[in-house]
């Protein structure tokens, strides 16, 4: 008479029964126990069970104690059947390996060939078809070999140890960086919550933020975000970081961000790192086509107190534009006198337009740094700076 029994989670451990026996089905329980049988699930109205058919009898199981479900193909079902009852000898492992080469059953073939080995270590198909190769006498996988050659297994092909740990490495940074892009787009989220214990714990996750890694996905962040309110709390967070990357970024919404507060911030920011070569975009920026980068680089130049950047300064108090007017289909075009401030009409296709601007910001930059103020005659400015010049040279030599 055929036994039902219903299996709990904690007995299922001593069930690795019968590997010789030949059932079609082998149950992986949670707990590293193993079954094999015929399941019946498609019988079973009950889908929180699952009814195996084993050599011990008919076993009912809790679902959640089952981890999968491994459906054998005849050939390995052929294959335990045959396994007991091949002799322990190097022909007769053999044999059985080469069938189940034939057959598919690769998990079989690596078995019995390993056995081989065992038995006989020279024996040259069983190493071939392992994977061997003979370098200089010896016997050696291609892992072995790559390895002499200072190679290594990594991501399905083979690097060099240098290149691997560098690949390890990028790896590991980029699923920090995922972590971080989860935790800090949670935190964004989270500050528009109408809850207000959950927005205060957001705003004050992101005032506490001090962790460097963090500052790639912040850019991010911020690169998407609209709200300018906070766009000011991630500048203030950027600010804190005092990381190279954060510090490009601030430098970049002190020269073009249209918020006067926000480029203040990452001014004050610039100007309390005050590391070398933080001018240095500045400085370029005083050459930009751009009329308001030219006046905002004036300002975080006089908060940096670069008074190596003064020669360009002088060059940026007055600067040329050119822009272009009209059309190019030949048709009407305007133009204004900003003389008079009349507007002119004409024909003929686009024209050139070019007028030089005061740069009042750059004026103020001046001023601050020297105490001085020639206005925007830059000759006059040209004339102080080499002057103090000279003085510092004069003052050189006596030192010498």
């Amino acid at each position: 008479m055929t036994a039902s029994r219903l299996i709990p989670p904690t007995a299922a451990a001593w069930l690795a029964l019968a590997a010789g026996v030949s059932w079609a089905d082998t149950l992986d329980l949670r707990d590293g126990g193993v079954l094999r049988g015929v399941s019946q699930a498609e019988q079973q109205p009950d889908r929180l069970k699952l009814t195996l058919q084993s050599s011990h009898g008919r076993i009912v199981l809790d679902r959640k104690v089952v981890d999968r479900v491994r459906r054998e193909s005849p050939a390995e079902v052929e294959y335990r059947r045959r396994a007991p009852t091949v002799s322990d000898t190097e022909t007769a492992q053999f044999a059985l390996a080469a069938w189940c080469r034939d057959n598919g059953v690769s998990e079989g073939m690596r078995r019995h060939l390993k056995r081989v080995l065992e038995l006989a270590p020279d024996h040259a198909e069983a190493r071939a078809l392992l994977g061997y190769q003979q370098v200089d006498g010896r016997w050696m996988t291609r892992d072995e070999v790559l390895a002499s050659r200072g190679l290594v297994r990594w991501g399905g092909g083979y690097r060099t140890k240098q290149e691997a740990a560098l690949l390890e490495r990028a790896a590991k940074i980029e699923e920090e960086q995922v972590l971080w892009r989860k935790k800090l787009a949670g935190w964004r989220s989270d500050l528009e919550s109408r809850n207000a214990e959950v927005a205060r714990a957001a705003s004050d996750a992101l005032d506490s933020l001090r962790d460097p890694a963090s500052a790639p996905e912040l850019l991010k962040l911020f690169g998407k975000e609209k709200n300018p309110v906070v766009r000011r709390k991630l500048t203030d967070v950027l600010g804190r970081l005092n990381t190279s990357t954060a510090l490009v970024a601030l430098a970049d919404v002190a020269l073009a961000d249209p918020d006067p507060e926000l480029r203040a911030m990452a001014r004050e920011y610039l100007a309390k790192d005050n590391r070398p070569g933080l001018t240095a975009p500045f400085v370029g920026a005083l050459r930009s086509k751009d009329n308001a980068i030219i006046n905002n680089a004036g300002d975080a130049l006089a908060a940096l107190g670069s008074f190596a950047s003064i020669d360009p300064l002088i060059e940026a108090l007055v600067t040329t534009h050119r822009w272009r007017v009209g059309n190019d289909s030949g048709g009407d075009t305007y133009s204004m006198n900003t003389g008079t401030g009349t507007f002119g009409f004409g024909g003929g296709g686009p024209q050139d337009i070019q007028k030089d601007f005061q740069n009042p910001r750059v004026l103020a930059a001046l001023v601050y740094l020297t105490g001085e103020n020639y206005l925007y005659n830059k000759d006059q400015w040209r004339a102080w700076l080499a002057s103090l010049q000279v003085e510092q040279a004069v003052d050189l030599r006596r030192d010498l």
